[in-house]
């Protein structure tokens, strides 16, 4: 329904998307370049704002591919400060001496019925809060943290 004439918006993804219409079915955000990590993107006050322009059954998608940084329990968190409940797939590894990273996708919805509706198959695994993280808000992020579990736990 969209093509051929998508608008294409630039500009700071908060800041664009406060002035966006809602609802949005589906808010898909491919937002990390190479090793960069938009920390505002990925807050308690982000989620709150993706929430509000979202439909009542819509789903956010999020890469979260980093070779350096686990984002999962970043993103869990801050869906899960704002009610929502988030489900984590790693795909499976890129041929033998690709330079390619696993793919790591993270869908976020309203409730785990809107989950289950999506009839997305295996693979998926549903992610809660991780109390033992702190939530990252507009005045606190731990990129330290995300790079310290990541050593810790690679994506294999």
């Amino acid at each position: 329904r969209c093509a051929p004439r998508m608008p294409i918006v630039i500009g700071d993804g908060r800041l664009t998307l406060k002035s966006a219409a809602a609802p949005l079915d589906l808010l898909l955000l491919d937002i990390f370049s190479s090793d960069s990590v938009p920390t505002h993107m990925l807050t308690k006050e982000a989620f709150a704002l993706y929430r509000s322009k979202l439909a009542p059954h819509g789903v956010i998608a999020f890469n979260i591919s980093n070779r350096n940084m686990e984002l999962a329990s970043v993103v869990a968190n801050a869906a899960a400060e704002n009610g929502m409940v988030t489900a984590i797939r790693i795909d499976p590894a890129p041929p033998a001496g690709s330079y390619k990273l696993k793919t790591q996708v993270a869908l976020v919805v309203r409730s785990r019925a809107d989950f289950e509706s999506l009839h997305l198959g295996s693979g998926w695994h549903l992610t809660p809060r991780n109390s033992n993280i702190r939530t990252w808000t507009d005045d606190y992020s731990d990129v330290l943290g995300a790079i310290l579990r990541r050593a810790a736990n690679p994506i294999r």
